[in-house]
Formats: C-alpha cells, structure tokens, sequence
C-alpha cells in the first residue's frame, strides 16, 4: 500500500472506526497488534455503546476447557462462533456439541466426520457395539474393508444376526482383520488399559486397510479423539456414532443464533456473532508453531486481531497447559479491563465455582 502510495501520489484515507465490537474487546485485540512493525499506524475507536467483555478461561486439560466453553454456551443467550487456528481442534468441538445435542455448523473447512474414512470409521464403531452388520454397515465393508462381489453378499446376510458367526466365510485379507479386531474388542469396560488396548489394535488394523496419508492423518486423528474421550469404551464409542445423523441435515441447517458456528481464525473474516470463543490459546497452537519468520510472526497477530474483533459483546479466550504469550500480554497490561478465570469442574477444589476468579498479580 505504502508503495502504491508513492508511486501514484495517491491521498490515503484510514477507516479508524469499528462498529462492530465494543470498546474493552477492541483495546485487547489492539494490544495483541500493536508490535507490528509493517501495520499502518492509526488509532481504531469504537463506535459501539456498549464496552463488551473480554474472558480469559484457564482450564487444567483440554477436556475441562471444551467443557467450560459448552457451559458458557448454553448459559449465554445470542449468537456464537467457536474459531480455531486450525480445522482439527473444531473436529474435536464439533463432536462434543453434537453429543450436547447443541446445534451447529462449519463453516470453514471440511469436517474429518463428512470424509470418506471418518464415515467409514464411524461405521465400524457401531459395528463394535452392536456386533451385527446392518444397512448403515455397507459403506464401511466396501469403501474401508475392500469387501466385494459374493464374499460381500455373503457375509452381510449371516453378519446380520452376528459378526463372528459369518467370518468363516471371509477368505484372509486386511479387511477381515479388522473385522476380527471389531470382535475383539466389544466388551464394555472404564479400565484405561483395556481401552488403551482397542484403540492399539483397532490403529494397527486400519493402518494397513488405509494407504494413503491424507486418509491415514484422518483415521489417526479420530482414534486419537477417541483415546482423549471420556467414559466407558461403549460410552466412548456411543458419542461418536450419535455422528451418523446424515450430513445433509447439517449442511442445511441455516445459520441462526441458535446454531453454533464453527470456523478457523481465517474463516471468521468479515463476519460477527455476540459471542466469539477463541479456543486452544495455547503455546504450539496460537500462534503457529510452523511459522518462523518475521513475516510471519506479523501474520499470526493480524489473524488473532481478527478473530477478537468478531466479537460484538462477548469474546472468550480458552487455553489448558501453557497458555500463548499473546494472553501474557493482555495479563500484564493493566490498564486492559480482560477478566481472568479459571475453570475448575472438581466441588472439592478449593474455590469451586466452576468459574472462579484469578489474581493476576
């Protein structure tokens, strides 16, 4: 711009005035851009009447923080957009919303359940629990298994009334192993082991069924939600079955406040909700650790810039672990008025609230 600028002699105009987000959620986007040194320097004021909230939510684990942010949902009423820096942290909301039975949509990205080995997957978890095949077991027979032709015919007329019963008819193949696997590991159980072991045997059976490493990347990421799921293994596998519900029903849902919209920090530009939750603020996460350069650096604050400026009213930032340094900044500087809480789910913590003040001296 600044050569354009020079070259043209053209007369500059900066648009200082938000009107979208109130005057505290822009002063902390404000802080988080501020060191840039390639940004236009202009002073943004807002126009809004309204001087919004800014929370920090510290949770011990990721599971308590996608929980904190589920209550906050269902406790705030308007509109709300759960952003990410990548597609994989929203495949984990996602799920969990759906399981909530909290309504919701993404808009950015495609979601690792609507692929053609999420699906498949999803297919064999219920397989798993009701150790029959039924209609909804076809795809996965097919399109994982490689199952064809008689073989096919075969197996799903005895498989209807039980899996191992109609193995016999199987010839050895990779898609017989798993199937195996699907026998092995169909007892309820809570012993951590036990389904640490399932999710062992069921990874090493899909790694050889799935060759290509777009595919195998999502097969891994599900089973790796699968292993920081909670509940019983059945439990477990009955959330992520409650994903079945066909994908049209979602790619129809309109986006109306009642409707969650998921999308990444890039998705979210140009667009507004009432609430806007900025969700793994942690180190290695926010910003990126592949990026390197200054460049780069700049790049990841304007994106975390936009991302809090979707906010109209309500702009929530959740980390677990070791939270980014961009929430530092906004902790040390005192003259920002962001709130910072944490969300502790045990009664008998010390402080239970579940959202209970921190010093942040």
């Amino acid at each position: 711009m600044s050569q354009f600028t020079e070259r043209f002699d053209a007369k500059t105009y900066y648009l200082s005035t938000c009107y979208r987000c109130g005057g505290d959620i822009l002063k902390a986007a404000e802080r988080i851009i501020t060191t840039n040194q390639g940004r236009i320097p202009k002073e943004m004021k807002a126009a809004a009447d309204h001087a919004g909230n800014v929370t920090i939510i510290q949770a011990a684990n990721r599971e308590l923080s996608y929980e904190s942010l589920v209550e906050n949902i269902t406790r705030h009423t308007g509109s709300w957009a759960v952003l990410a820096r990548t597609g994989f942290h929203l495949d984990k909301i996602e799920l969990l919303l759906h399981s909530q039975k909290i309504a919701c949509r993404r808009t950015a990205g495609r979601s690792i359940w609507t692929t053609s080995t999420g699906d498949s997957l999803l297919r064999v978890f219920r397989m798993i629990l009701n150790q029959n095949v039924d209609d909804s077991a076809h795809y996965a027979l097919t399109a994982l298994m490689k199952l064809q032709g008689d073989d096919l015919n075969e197996f799903e007329k005895r498989g209807a009334m039980n899996i191992s019963a109609a193995l016999y008819l199987l010839p050895e193949s990779k898609g017989k192993q798993l199937l195996q696997v699907v026998t092995t590991v169909f007892a309820d159980t809570i012993n951590p082991v036990f389904i640490k072991r399932n999710i062992t045997l069921l990874t090493a059976a899909i790694e050889q069924l799935v060759e290509e490493k777009k595919n195998l990347a999502i097969a891994r990421s599900i089973l790796k939600i699968l292993e920081e799921s909670t509940g019983s293994w059945h439990e477990r596998l009955t959330m992520f079955v409650g994903r079945l519900t066909p994908t049209r029903e979602n790619k129809e849902l309109k986006l109306e406040p009642t409707v969650v919209v998921l999308t990444t920090l890039h998705g979210s530009k140009g667009l507004e909700w009432d609430n806007v939750a900025i969700v793994d603020c942690n180190v290695k996460s926010i910003p990126s650790p592949k990026v390197d350069t200054e460049e780069g650096i700049e790049e990841e604050r304007r994106l975390m810039y936009v991302g809090m400026t979707r906010a109209i009213h309500r702009l929530e930032l959740h980390t677990h672990g070791e939270r980014s340094h961009y929430l530092d900044e906004l902790l040390l500087d005192r003259l920002l008025p962001v709130k910072w809480v944490r969300y502790l789910a045990d009664p008998n913590e010390p402080g239970y609230g579940p959202f209970s003040d921190i010093n942040a001296a």
